[in-house]
């Protein structure tokens, strides 16, 4: 390369750091602005009320408006395997749920609190209604009475009751041990007239969710099935008046997150109308998704029962998958219809025939090994097979290419001036030899397949959330160590640093991928132009930075597949009677002598 060739390089390489630097600085930098602006947009805009909304006040802390509520026995708790909390019975809300297997941080110190009471920060509940031409129905502010005393539990249901002096509403409430809360109520019309009223159930979450981030991989927002029909909504497209409505027979409908979600599912038999948008309490943004079910002619001194479900919790896929298939038991002992498309409340994207085996893969081998560490160096493996004849054709064609080498300078030196012929003798000496130079590209594309599908399964599947492997304490996050600290040992995150700490806070596994990419590169052909075999040189440095910020499990995998790649290439290599880089060194620092490469 040329000393000025040299330069413009260096200047070039220089500029790229100075643009990332200010990317940082103006386009990252504002764009979190933007969405903290929004959030305290939605927390001081005035707006007008919608009826079934109490009056705004100032959010309170969640624990105190808890205590108060329990103080005036307006609470009943709940305990089951995987959740704890309360209904108020106000509107009979279910609007105080903690995950009791999953926590906010890897210390396990505090539980998810998913359903918050109203009044509270970020409050997010769920309630059923009726609605119909009878006056005073149950909706979110209707006092219910509890019939006995004790907890809610998934061997005990309880039972509340309301009347309005013409119908009289008997409540069963009852819990399984996941995530399901099941809902039948008897209707009794004391009236002495026929009426028409209809049930309808809604979540509602104010503001938006505690710790909001917008992913363009990720759908977070309203979500839906009609019939066996998915339906989607974000947050922002809500935000901008985007409503989420579907009639359909079955379904379910409600809002989602990352990890958890709150879902109203109806009677699967019957038809029902549901919707999602937007409106406001005084103080802040309300999202609320709604569904309504067929109306129900109720005869003077007749009792109707209607039976629906409200589901608040972790969106486990086996979770999902089992109340797909199997359905539940209600209260009263009665048979509740599979939900369909439930495991699809996991956002596995439009390429869901990559992401759903792999996380089938990985369950399986996390079943068998004990560790989801263990079971994404496995699934590597099974990558690596899958792959293995046209990675072993590419490797074969660049071993021919390096073997070549030496032949390929002689023809640049001779027409080192006459650059058409030193091309077309080139590719005579490929055509001779029959060598591809460009069969070292065929593994790159399924791999760009491989590698979104388990970036998306490693990002919005929970099983990996919080899980450990060796030093990593969480797999589905990006690597804490760093060299600045240590690689942990130093309890202090460089990462907090304004602007550079996302780039000089690199952990061990991306500095050890980086390696590993570095070693791969140097068993290939180097390109024949100077420059750009220097770019290629940078390209292990530049993978490094970008992967720092990719999940532990993500980097973990293409770190395992490339030592497999290298040890897969390197005996291609000496198969083929081509010395590698790493032979000359050895022998160099051993002193030895040039031996024949069988």
């Amino acid at each position: 390369m040329e000393k000025n060739d040299q330069q413009n390089f260096m200047l070039a390489i220089g500029l790229i750091l100075v643009i990332m630097l200010a990317s940082q600085y103006f386009l990252w930098g504002p764009n979190e602005k933007a969405r903290l602006a929004e959030i305290e947009r939605q927390e001081t805009a005035l707006s007008e009320t919608t009826p079934a909304i109490e009056a705004p006040a100032l959010p309170r802390d969640r624990n105190d408006v808890l205590k108060d509520e329990a103080t005036e026995g307006a609470r009943i708790s709940f305990d089951a395997p995987a959740v704890d909390g309360s209904i108020s019975v106000k509107g009979a809300r279910i609007d105080d749920l903690s995950l009791k297997r999953h926590f906010t941080t890897v210390d396990k110190e505090e539980e998810v609190h998913l359903l918050t009471p109203r009044g509270a920060q970020n409050a997010f509940y769920a309630f059923q209604g009726w609605s119909g031409e009878a006056n005073d129905l149950p909706n979110a502010n209707t006092l219910w009475k509890q019939i006995g005393t004790g907890k809610l539990t998934p061997t005990q249901p309880v039972t509340l009751t309301y009347a309005n002096g013409e119908l009289t509403f008997e409540r069963v409430i009852a819990i399984d041990d996941n995530y399901m809360f099941t809902i039948t109520d008897k209707v009794t019309n004391t009236s002495g007239t026929e009426v028409v009223i209809r049930p309808y159930g809604a979540v509602r979450q104010h503001g938006l969710p505690d710790g909001w981030k917008p992913f363009h991989i990720l759908h977070e927002g309203a979500i839906g099935m009609a019939g066996t029909k998915l339906k989607q909504q974000k947050y922002k497209n809500l935000d901008k008046g985007q409503e989420l409505s579907f009639t359909s027979t079955g379904g379910w409908i409600g809002l989602t997150t990352k990890y958890w979600m709150a879902t109203l599912i109806p009677d699967q038999a019957e038809p029902i109308a549901a919707k999602a948008l937007v409106h406001r309490d005084g103080l802040r943004t309300i999202y609320e998704t709604r569904v309504e079910g067929a109306n129900r002619e109720v005869r003077s001194g007749q009792t109707i029962s209607y039976t629906s479900r409200i589901f608040a919790g972790a969106k486990r896929v086996e979770v999902l998958d089992a109340y797909q298939k199997n359905g539940a038991t209600g209260p009263l002992g009665e048979e509740l219809q599979p939900i369909p498309r439930f495991t699809d409340a996991v956002d596995w994207g439009h390429f869901w025939f990559f992401t759903k085996p792999f996380f089938w893969l990985l369950s399986q081998f996390n079943d068998w090994f004990g560790n989801f560490g263990l079971a994404i160096m496995a699934l590597t493996v099974i990558v690596k097979l899958a792959f293995f004849p046209i990675q072993n054709t590419a490797y074969a064609s660049m071993a021919k290419m390096r073997k070549l080498m030496p032949e390929m300078e002689k023809i640049k030196e001779r027409f080192g001036a006459d650059k058409q012929r030193q091309q077309q003798e080139i590719m005579a000496l490929y055509q001779r030899e029959k060598a591809n130079p460009f069969a070292g590209c065929l593994p790159l594309i399924p791999q760009m397949f491989v590698f979104y599908g388990l970036y998306k399964t490693l990002f919005v599947t929970l099983e990996m959330r919080h899980e450990p492997f060796l030093y990593l304490n969480d797999l589905s996050a990006p690597d804490p160590s760093s060299l600045l600290n240590l690689f942990g040992l130093i309890p202090w995150e460089p990462a907090s640093i304004p602007l550079i700490g996302p780039i000089i806070g690199i952990g061990l596994l991306p500095v050890m991928y980086g390696l590993t990419m570095w070693c791969l590169q140097n068993l290939s052909p180097p390109p024949p132009d100077p420059t750009q075999k220097m770019m290629m040189q940078f390209l292990p440095l530049v993978f490094t930075f970008i992967f720092a910020g990719f999940a532990a499990g993500l980097v973990l995998y293409w770190t395992w597949s490339n030592i497999l790649s290298i040890a897969q290439q390197y005996y291609i290599m000496r198969k083929n009677g081509v010395e590698t880089q790493l032979d000359t060194w050895l022998k160099k620092k051993l002193g030895g002598e040039k031996t024949e490469v069988s």
